[in-house]
């Protein structure tokens, strides 16, 4: 169990693009050049840390996600308050197709007015990939180097990045249904994170002995086997989780030891629901801030039957804005 961490700050960093024009409300308008910069691995992990905090102790109240439909799409919408400090939400389009930009916006808890606003896809991807690094620290094994992953697109891109600079990687293997796109992906985590990422012709060469596995598709069926897996290894999913949407199948259930999710709340809300709440006898969902800070692990009754460590990433509500909210305070310092 860890002691809870000092709030990072900012440091100073030369940025790039734009910072927007200051209205007469002093807001800020930012787009994905302007938080980028702000954006590190290591920074975005330091801040991903403290919203979990916040929320683990109290501070941060951070609601399951809502959604409206509007037509053949849904705008769905993610919230979060300090209060007396700041309040704000985040809206986007599901399904994407990765033109639609997203929106996220802080009030100042106060005065009600906005503080400032984002505009664009870089900073969703980011904090997922933060959450994702967050977790593997505290619960994949320590000596372990070499990872599988399964997927290839921004959200496997951005676990990657963030992945990285938490451990030293031995051997990626990457895996995904298109042979040309997996080659390009493991060529751009060579060129681009200097890692030693190669394609392979399948997902059970990929995580056939791997310690380490990340599912990060948009798949509706398995994309794996759960007798694949590695005895004692490490899996994190990012992708669908819900009843007949999962990039996982109920055979993994039988394997698992510790089962953990950034967000309980996200957990218990979906719709269709979480394929977890469904079975007959679900392990254990732990709470990664209680993991980090409240030592849960240390119960024996929160163990499954199985072997795996599971980390089941869903999104923890108000941490992208807590993330914009970190880069206003870092621009106005």
């Amino acid at each position: 169990m860890l002691a809870r961490p000092a709030p990072t700050t900012a440091a100073p960093v030369v940025r790039s693009g734009d910072t927007g024009e200051m209205t007469d409300l002093h807001l800020r308008v930012l787009g994905d050049d302007d938080i980028e910069p702000w954006l590190t691995p290591a920074r975005t992990r330091a801040w991903v840390s403290d919203a979990l905090a916040a929320h683990t102790f109290g501070e941060l109240i951070a609601p399951a996600r809502t959604q409206a439909a509007i037509g053949h799409r849904s705008l769905r919408l993610t919230a979060g308050q300090v209060s007396g400090n700041w309040f704000g939400f985040r809206s986007y389009l599901a399904p994407g197709d990765g033109r639609a930009q997203e929106v996220t916006v802080v009030y100042d808890d106060e005065t009600m007015h906005v503080r400032g606003l984002h505009v664009g896809t870089a900073l969703a991807p980011r904090r997922c990939g933060a959450i994702g690094a967050v977790a593997l620290e505290a619960l994949a094994p320590g000596q372990a180097s070499r990872l599988a992953l399964i997927g290839t697109g921004t959200q496997a891109w951005h676990q990657l990045w963030a992945l990285a600079d938490v451990r030293t990687f031995a051997d990626i293997t990457v895996y995904s249904r298109d042979p040309a796109r997996r080659s390009r992906f493991a060529a751009r985590a060579r060129d681009e994170l200097g890692l030693p990422a190669r394609a392979v012709g399948s997902a059970r060469e990929a995580v056939t002995d791997a310690p380490i596995v990340v599912l990060a598709t948009h798949s509706s069926t398995p994309v794996i086997e759960a007798s694949w897996l590695a005895p004692g290894a490490y899996l994190s999913t990012v992708g669908p989780k819900q009843v007949g949407h999962h990039e996982f199948g109920l055979d993994l259930l039988e394997r698992i030891g510790t089962a953990v999710t950034d967000s309980l709340h996200q957990v218990a809300a979906y719709s269709p629901p979480n394929i977890l709440t469904t079975t007959s006898n679900p392990p254990c969902l732990l709470s990664l801030g209680d993991v980090l800070w409240r030592g849960l692990p240390e119960l024996a009754s929160t163990r499954g039957p199985g072997d795996l460590t599971t980390f089941f990433s869903v999104g923890l509500g108000g941490s992208e804005v807590y993330l914009l909210e970190r880069v206003l305070d870092a621009l106005d310092t």
